[in-house]
């Protein structure tokens, strides 16, 4: 009687595990397929960046070095920059005090 409670346990056992590989294999094979996919998309999206930024440095200017030039020229360019920057803050904004003016009635 044991050995056929025992061969029952042990060919549902078996039949539960082929079960789980069979579900394990069918999910692992469609995972590595849209792994594969999502590689090429990726790879066109990294293309189309890299022509972009490629565009991007083809249009910026390029970089003038400094070394060796006269101080006094690029202390004057900062301090033009500075002045620029604090009339940019300084500058009158009535928008905002009327907003702030509506939030505090």
């Amino acid at each position: 009687m044991w050995f056929w409670i025992w061969t029952a346990l042990v060919l549902g056992a078996l039949g539960a595990g082929f079960l789980r590989w069979r579900h394990v294999w069918r999910h692992g094979k469609g995972f590595l397929r849209e792994l594969g996919a999502s590689s090429e998309r990726l790879g066109d999206v990294l293309g189309e960046a890299t022509a972009r930024t490629d565009a991007r440095l083809d249009a910026m200017e390029p970089v003038h070095v400094t070394v060796g030039e006269d101080p006094a020229h690029l202390r004057q360019a900062i301090e033009e920059r500075r002045a620029r920057a604090r009339a940019h803050r300084v500058r009158p904004r009535p928008e905002v005090w009327e907003r702030w003016a509506q939030v505090w009635r």
